[in-house]
């Protein structure tokens, strides 16, 4: 090994950033506008979230942090990122502590699967996560194009997917517990999201592309974990043997 190839190896940049060629800069500084954009276009959804939590706080609900302690009667709220709000209420009937861990299984299996399909598609394109890579996807992935498809539907609570079933009985809970308006806010939000999906369905499917994202193949453990989450998409929302085992676990908490 060469003292030019030992220096870059154990290189300690002060900043990230300083290794850099002038190229590279920009292309990540375009980057940089670029996901400003997709913020900027994202407000209405994020208001819509923010909202809500504002509401929901108001009426006695507190953010829901990993490991934190719930219990029969507790009221609470989990903001993913300022992009979706889950709202459930712990009461003695058990719905809200069912609703809530059922919402999260399911809602787990989705964003594993999607964000597993955009890493995969990341390792073997060279760096391609903007929406516009994903025009034409479908002809030349059509395996992955659909499991982003199913998986996006359930995200958005469309049914008969897991993500429909999960949401509706999150919806429930919060209604019972008298919180009407604050249901159909998550409604609203819902539908507004359902916009954002599609956009990238329809980048896949109806979006043309001479230069598509060439044919990948992933290994079988990316495969093994993409089979196990797309049967949690498609198959938790139509056996209630796990909602009622959830539920019957909750009603000893």
């Amino acid at each position: 090994m060469t003292k030019e190839e030992k220096a870059k190896l154990f290189y300690k940049p002060i900043n990230g950033h300083d290794e850099l060629s002038a190229a590279e800069e920009a292309e990540m500084n375009a980057y940089c506008e670029d996901y400003k954009k997709f913020l900027d276009a994202s407000k209405t959804e994020r208001e819509c979230v923010f909202s809500a939590i504002r509401l929901a706080e108001k009426r006695g609900f507190v953010e829901y942090r990993p490991g934190m302690a719930i219990q029969p009667g507790d009221k609470v709220y989990y903001n993913n990122r300022g992009k979706a709000i889950m709202l459930a209420v712990i009461g003695g009937s058990a719905i809200g502590m069912t609703s809530l861990v059922f919402y999260v299984l399911v809602y787990m299996a989705a964003n594993l699967a999607v964000f597993g399909i955009i890493s995969t598609v990341e390792q073997h394109s060279g760096g391609k996560v903007a929406l516009a890579d994903y025009n034409g996807f479908y002809r030349t992935n059509p395996k992955l194009a659909l499991m982003m498809t199913l998986a996006l539907f359930s995200l958005a609570g469309i049914p008969p997917f897991a993500g429909f079933f999960s949401k509706f009985f999150v919806f429930a809970a919060a209604f019972k517990g008298g919180f009407h308006l604050l249901v159909f806010i998550a409604l609203v939000n819902t539908v507004v999201s359902l916009y954002y999906y599609l956009l990238v369905v329809k980048a896949m499917y109806i979006t043309p592309n001479e230069e598509p994202i060439a044919p990948l193949r992933s290994d079988r453990y990316t495969r093994l974990s993409l089979a196990l989450c797309m049967t949690g998409v498609l198959l938790l929302g139509v056996f209630s043997v796990v909602y009622d085992s959830i539920n019957v676990f909750s009603f000893g908490l």
